[in-house]
């Protein structure tokens, strides 16, 4: 009998001692299985992380080529910097081949984006550089051309006109000469800013059309200069010559070329950028299969545990039914009958945890989603504000140049009707006092006839009438000084018409400046319409995260109902359990009175059933 219940005892001791060991190596798995799962999770948010971090990348990109701001290029490199360091974190944390390598492909294509963005930067400079040049070398053409020879002729020659000397005509030649050479000069500056406001390459063409006058010009302006044999119009002309070799169309193309080289730099970075954003999405999605592969064979491991388990317990209820009496076949039937509930309940909460799983899955997506709608919305904003801002600059400049034409205008037509009036009045005088002067030579050779005529008696005649006769060829020089004032006025003229030819070109500016403002303004447009859409799709993805959340809440309140069925089955069964000790203390006290052999068996009876409660 003590051979028995030593063996039954160690049946009981062996079996629960199995059971436990599956139920220690299952928890060990699942440890593991959270732990990788745990790992990509973190690769996923580094994932996201990084997208981030491109994104704002990208941003500062955008803004530096509009803007030329340092603070950007210090922006865009302190995320490049975040980027390696998210590249070498997922590094440390990835096992395997396949995104090993994807992320090895992200780091060279981010080196190559930020070697390309120096590059930007640095023809920007470049660009920058030779605009200064231009500029400096175009104002200081201006500066001399005014200062050194137009002015000083223009003085030179009123001058010999008040005083009578004669002018030497090659410094008028001069002027004509120079002064399609500055018109054309002013034109080359507009079509430059022009081009490197619009990038339009139509204007590369015109302005080389323009610079060429001076090419076409400068022998013959260097020949009449010799001429004249003046020393500083000789230095002015040097001047002139030295900074054309600096405004010129080689130094344009230049700024050309280097405009085209960051367009398809740009047009490159963009396809990086697209790139290591679908590097990393494809990395995400690896991250998130990996994760979802753990988690089956997490499952399938321990759904494989549980059967040997419940192999294990069915064989031990084998053996331990072929070692207890009959009595106790009712408790094993219950027993079987909870067990089968229990089984049932413990379905229903797997079925509830997949939903679960499911809709957090869901919801990540959604998530997913909005941000990437948001991170739109947030680029067309910024472009929408830059592009608010050079309508704004553009219609503040129109405005200037419109409030300079008017005021032009309104001098123009007031100084042209003033010269209009004293040509007219000059007119009249000129031919009085030319009418004057010849009927008063007339009456004095008249009366210096009469008094040789009357001999003696008319000596005091004739000195009176040689008087009148030099007072007559004084009128005729006043009317010769008068004709000079004369040529004067047409000079002013020719003035009034080159300001009417510089109030023409403002009004074509500002024409095309308002041109160039409505198509910002559709852009901008466009920018909102595509803003407004980004909103929709934001407000679905929320409305798809407020179910997914609603569905969870209701799934969690089954599991939380399923729970508490547990609980009871389980309550239920320990009573069962109470009532197969009291059984088996009942048969063993029949079998030989006081303390029964099998005492020890019901104690290792009672270990297990402590976790079922």
């Amino acid at each position: 009998m003590k051979k028995g219940h030593l063996s039954f005892r160690m049946k009981i001791t062996s079996g629960f001692t199995a059971i436990l060991l599956l139920f220690i190596v299952g928890l060990c798995i699942n440890v593991i299985g959270m732990n990788r799962i745990s790992t990509m999770m973190e690769l996923s948010n580094g994932a996201n992380r990084m997208v981030k971090e491109m994104f704002q990348a990208r941003g500062y990109e955008k803004d530096y080529l509009i803007y030329k701001k340092a603070e950007f290029v210090k922006g865009l490199n302190q995320s490049i910097i975040n980027l390696h360091r998210l590249i070498t974190d997922i590094k440390s944390k990835t096992e395997y081949k396949a995104l090993f390598s994807e992320v090895a492909e992200i780091n060279n294509l981010v080196e190559e984006y930020h070697k390309k963005f120096e590059q930007t930067a640095e023809n920007t400079n470049k660009i920058e550089e030779l605009k200064i040049n231009m500029k400096e070398s175009s104002a200081l053409i201006f500066e001399t051309f005014d200062k050194k020879i137009r002015t000083p002729i223009l003085d030179a020659q009123n001058n010999a006109l008040v005083t009578g000397e004669e002018v030497n005509p090659i410094l008028d030649e001069v002027v004509k000469v120079i002064d399609p050479v500055v018109m054309n000069l002013k034109d080359a500056r507009l079509y430059e800013n022009a081009f490197l406001m619009y990038n339009d390459s139509a204007y590369v063409d015109k302005f080389n059309e323009k610079v060429k006058v001076w090419e076409n010009t400068k022998e013959d302006l260097n020949y009449l200069i010799d001429t004249a044999n003046d020393k500083d119009l000789k230095e002015a002309y040097v001047v002139i010559e030295r900074e054309f070799e600096i405004y010129n169309s080689e130094t344009f193309n230049n700024i050309v070329s280097l405009c085209e080289l960051n367009r398809e730099i740009s047009n490159s970075m963009q396809i990086d950028g697209e790139k290591i954003s679908k590097i990393v999405q494809t990395f995400q999605r690896d991250a998130e299969a990996e994760m979802m592969k753990t988690k089956k064979f997490t499952i399938e491991l321990c759904a494989a545990l549980l059967g040997v388990g419940i192999l294990s317990g069915i064989l031990l209820t084998f053996f331990i039914g072929r070692s207890i009496t009959k009595p106790i076949y009712h408790v094993i039937e219950s027993l079987s009958e909870s067990a089968k509930q229990v089984a049932a309940v413990s379905d229903q909460v797997s079925s509830t945890s997949h939903s679960l799983v499911d809709g957090s899955s869901n919801q990540a997506s959604s998530i997913e989603e909005t941000s990437s709608s948001i991170e739109e919305m947030s680029s067309m904003t910024k472009q929408n504000a830059g592009n608010a801002d050079q309508a704004d600059t553009l219609m503040k400049e129109a405005n200037q140049v419109v409030s300079q034409a008017n005021d032009s205008m309104t001098k123009l037509t007031s100084s042209m009707e003033e010269i209009s009036k004293a040509g007219e009045e000059s007119q009249k005088v000129i031919k009085i006092i030319d009418e004057v002067a010849f009927q008063t030579n007339l009456l004095a050779l008249n009366a210096a006839v009469e008094a040789a005529r009357a001999g003696e008696a008319g000596a005091g005649f004739a000195v009176v009438a040689e008087e009148v006769r030099n007072l007559a060829l004084r009128s005729a020089e006043a009317a010769k000084n008068t004709a000079g004032l004369i040529d004067g006025t047409v000079e002013k003229v020719n003035g009034g018409l080159m300001m009417v030819a510089e109030t023409n070109n403002a009004f074509t500016q500002v024409a095309e400046s308002s041109q160039k403002v409505g198509e910002l303004i559709g852009e901008i447009a466009a920018a909102s319409n595509e803003q407004a859409q980004g909103i929709d799709q934001v407000n679905i993805a929320v409305a798809d995260m407020d179910k997914v959340t609603q569905q969870n809440v209701a799934n969690a309140e089954e599991s939380a109902s399923a729970s508490e069925e547990m609980n009871a089955q389980a309550q239920q069964m320990k009573g069962f359990v109470g009532d197969l000790v009291a059984l088996v203390r009942g048969s063993a006290d029949s079998a030989g009175g006081g303390t029964s052999p099998i005492t020890p068996a019901v104690k290792t009876i009672r270990i297990p059933a402590s976790p079922l409660s």
